[in-house]
């Protein structure tokens, strides 16, 4: 898999589910899970969260990026929420946070 791809998946991972308002108040940046926290669910819960945020990058690259999204589409053909979750958790693993 393309490791721009994988790089992508991880921030997102990492930094999804902004809230906005926060970021425009204060000026920090918030999110609701780091990669510790992620790596403490449960398997459904990864396997859930892991498919919300490529739901969320698919339609997000789909209407702001239809190049991008056709490469994104192409790299993860045939790969299942598993494979990805896989992939999230190998990384996570990896390179945890402080």
């Amino acid at each position: 898999m393309n490791k721009k791809i994988i790089l992508f998946l991880v921030l997102l991972l990492l930094f999804s589910a902004l809230p906005i308002n926060t970021i425009k108040k204060t000026g920090e940046v918030k999110s609701y899970h780091n990669g510790n926290r992620y790596l403490g669910l449960t398997e459904i819960q990864k396997l859930s969260y892991v498919g919300g945020l490529m739901d969320m990058l698919f339609s997000i690259t789909q209407q702001e990026s239809p190049e991008y999204y056709a490469d994104l589409v192409f790299q993860t053909e045939g790969m299942s929420q598993r494979q990805l979750m896989s992939i999230f958790n190998k990384f996570l693993e990896e390179h945890p946070e402080d």
